[in-house]
């Protein structure tokens, strides 16, 4: 056999080899996805079963609840009581649009519409 022969045999060889190991490695892997596929849904029904089981041990129960009514109440401080000088009622009064000083202490103009 000449030298060229017995390589294409190798050859030949080498590819079958690798092609068969190749398939046997696939198929391998595929087992190992199939296991990895199974183990979950096992899981997973057994969680399913699990939970349905929890379910089931609930008991309903109807009950009425009779219990005073609390409340809270909340006050709020109100400032009328405040006492401002003549300089910051003449302030108060410029920025609300007052045309005139304030005549007394306490006098604010209303807050009726424009004329």
């Amino acid at each position: 056999m000449s030298i060229y022969a017995q390589i294409a045999v190798v050859l030949i060889a080498l590819i079958v080899a690798a092609g068969g190991g190749v398939r046997v490695g696939l198929k391998l892997k595929q087992g190992e996805w199939d296991a990895a596929r199974v183990a979950s849904t096992e899981t997973m029904q057994a969680a399913q079963a699990g939970a349905a089981e929890a379910i089931a041990k609930l008991e309903v129960k109807n009950v009425t609840i009779r219990q005073a009514v609390q409340r809270e109440v909340v006050t709020k401080e109100v400032f009328r009581d405040c006492r401002s000088g003549p300089i910051a009622l003449g302030l108060l009064n410029s920025a609300a649009g007052a045309s005139s000083p304030a005549t007394g202490a306490s006098d604010v103009p209303g807050s009726g519409g424009a004329d």
